[in-house]
């Protein structure tokens, strides 16, 4: 599997928490044998190209691809207060490792999205006139 082209809406940047991240792109299969079918998974970590101690958050499945062939992957993802400092979404394609890859180690079944600054979004205050009586 080789991750083409993944992309979040809204892209990266300051983001408040409860604000879903809408995430899209391509899984290609550019081996030379079919895939089996597979998991698409994003993962929120600390720093790109790894999912190592990240959290996966969401998954998507992956079909049988013949040579050269590819599909849409679509994941999304809404950050929590325990996530609040600079985070990265990692896209990791056959997540739960069901198609033997020429390279395993090369990273090319990666995509990194970010950083984003996640803050947790406050109260909305208001302040009256009665109030400051």
């Amino acid at each position: 599997w080789t991750a083409q082209g993944f992309s979040s809406n809204p892209g990266p940047g300051p983001i408040n928490t409860g604000v879903s991240v809408s995430i899209s792109g391509t899984a290609l299969n550019a081996g030379s044998l079919s895939t089996t079918a597979g998991v698409a998974a994003v993962y929120v970590t600390t720093a790109p190209g790894s999912v190592s101690g990240g959290t996966r958050v969401d998954t998507d499945a992956l079909a049988t691809l013949d040579p050269c062939r590819s599909e849409s992957v679509a994941l999304s993802h809404a950050f929590t207060a325990g996530q609040a400092g600079t985070r990265w979404l990692v896209v990791q394609l056959d997540d739960t490792t069901t198609t033997t890859e020429y390279d395993e180690s090369s990273g090319s079944n990666l995509a990194s999205i970010g950083p984003f600054t996640v803050a947790v979004a406050g109260p909305a205050l208001a302040v009256s006139a009665s109030a400051l009586e």
